[in-house]
């Protein structure tokens, strides 16, 4: 997986210019996707931010983070002053793109956003993000249409937690959309397939293809290679599987034709010699 991220500090005023718009865009290999699952294209803008509670009384400045849940990877905004009293109320235009795997039969498909901070040791910036607060949102909701919402992201500190309601913050959420991604298709544009012709690159099943004088060698690699289109580990569409099957079919049955003519042929020119001798 790949992420592209601009790196402007946004102001935690709502005035002035405006938000600085950001767009953040992470990709995934589709053509890994395991078979019990479904590779999708989840997007949404997050339009404003609304600071309820102080998340921290060293607390400077923080980033909005989002992520599916089972992911390594993370796409943040850029850091988001915080005035003194630590709330805060601001527009913003961020815009978010995100490859993922969507699971059929399982639960786990679900985008975790969240506001977070660097992780200091001994008042020093070190490596890595603190998670301040999340919130959830199931994406087998956002399957069949797109959503707008006003998302709660609740505190994961404890002793912010036993002062009232966890809810440190809200985040207005617009254009929550899930989109099909065609595998099929962008791995035969990644691989330079098209849906005239079938290219077999590994060496096994060229050193396990059958020659004229072996054509059940050549019967068992055609059954092998017809079950791994089944399995679909080979790439192309239905038609294109169909035509090349057949294809191969019908020259593997010009090729009997040719050994019966021969054969018969041969029979002929011996049974001529037999009766001038």
């Amino acid at each position: 997986m790949s992420e592209k991220t601009s790196s402007k500090v946004m102001s935690s005023s709502s005035g002035g210019n405006g938000p600085v718009p950001m767009k953040l865009f992470a990709t995934w290999e589709i053509d890994r996707t395991p078979t019990n699952c479904s590779p999708r294209l989840c997007s949404l803008t997050v339009s404003r931010l609304l600071v309820l509670k102080s998340l921290g009384s060293d607390l400077n400045s923080i980033v909005i983070a989002v992520k599916m849940e089972g992911s390594k990877r993370t796409l943040r905004s850029s850091e988001m002053i915080l005035p003194s009293s630590g709330l805060l109320d601001t527009k913003t235009e961020l815009n978010f793109s995100l490859q993922y795997p969507h699971f059929l039969k399982r639960d786990g498909n679900k985008l975790h956003v969240m506001l977070q901070r660097r992780k200091r040791y001994k008042n020093r910036t070190i490596l890595g993000y603190k998670t301040l607060a999340q919130g959830i949102v199931n994406m087998s909701q956002v399957l069949q249409h797109q959503m707008d919402l006003e998302l709660d992201l609740l505190c994961e500190s404890k002793e912010l937690k036993a002062h009232g309601s966890s809810v440190a913050a809200k985040v207005l959420i617009q254009s929550l959309v899930s989109q099909p991604i065609d595998q099929d298709l962008s791995f035969c544009k990644q691989n330079g397939f098209s849906d005239d012709d079938e290219e077999f690159s590994t060496g096994d099943e060229n050193e396990n293809e059958g020659s004229d004088s072996d054509p059940a060698a050549t019967l068992g690699n055609l059954d092998t290679r017809g079950s791994a289109r089944k399995s679909g580990k080979l790439p192309g569409g239905n038609n294109a599987r169909q035509r090349n099957l057949k294809q191969k079919f019908i020259a593997l049955l010009k090729r009997f034709r040719v050994n019966e003519e021969l054969t018969s042929q041969t029979d002929t020119d011996q049974d001529n010699m037999g009766h001038k001798l």
